[in-house]
Order: structure tokens, then sequence, then C-alpha cells
């Protein structure tokens, strides 16, 4: 093995302890360990800020929770809304369609009424046409 190696296993106190053979490696392990410490323990500015900003946060999602919730609810009115005017038109449609109906019946009667009064006024004229014919062969015999 190298020297600056790990030695594997020495024991130690009954337990099995790797041992750092190079000054080296004890310098960057130390080293390692500060950087370690310095990046996470938790700076109080840092903290607080996140703290602050997380309460930002949610809070700021809980803003748009209850603009939602407003949308949502003043959806919710528009279509109750849309519905109410929705059934009132098709009451008027259905209002409208029987006057349709209604008037399309009076038409229908009235059109009959016509051909009643032209068939009788027909008739009327052919006895008053052949009442002229007879008067004037009267006429004439007179």
């Amino acid at each position: 093995m190298k020297p600056s190696t790990l030695s594997y296993l020495k024991y130690h106190t009954s337990m099995f302890i790797p041992v750092l053979r190079s000054r080296y490696y004890c310098s960057f392990g130390s080293l390692f360990l500060i950087i370690t410490f310095f990046l996470c323990a938790p700076f109080p500015v840092n903290s607080a800020e996140k703290n602050i900003s997380d309460n930002n946060g949610v809070s700021g999602y809980r803003i748009k929770i209850r603009r939602l919730q407003h949308g949502i609810v003043h959806q919710k009115n528009q279509i109750s809304e849309n519905q109410t005017q929705e059934h009132g038109i098709l009451q008027e449609i259905e209002v409208l369609d029987k006057k349709l109906s209604g008037q399309k019946n009076k038409l229908v009667q009235l059109k009959a009424k016509v051909h009643k009064q032209r068939s009788l006024i027909d008739r009327e004229e052919k006895a008053l046409s052949k009442i002229r014919v007879e008067h004037n062969v009267v006429e004439k015999h007179l």
C-alpha cells in the first residue's frame, strides 16, 4: 500500500477505525467539516428572511386562493343569473308560440270564412245574373 492512503482497520479500543496516513487528508477533512458547518449552519438573518418570505408566500397563496374563490362564487352567480334569464326567455318563447299558434288558427278560420263568403257571393251573383236574364226576357215580351 501507498503511504498516503488509509491504512485499513487498525484495532483501537474494540473498534476498527480507518486511520489517515497523510496530513493532507487531515487538513482536507477539517476544511471539509468547516465548510460543511458554515454552509449548513442557519444564519439568523437568512432564516428570518426565509420565514418572512415563507409567510409572504403563504399569504400570497392565500390571497390567490381567496381571489379564485371569489371568482368561482361570481361565476356561479352569473351562471344562476343566466339560467334564470334563459328560463324566462324560454317561457316568453312558449307564450309567443302559443300566441302564434292561436293567430294561425284564427287565420285558418278567417280564410275559411272568406272562402265561404266568396262562394256565397258567387252563388248570389249567379242567381242575380239569372234573374237579370229572366228580367230581360220578360222586358222583351212586354
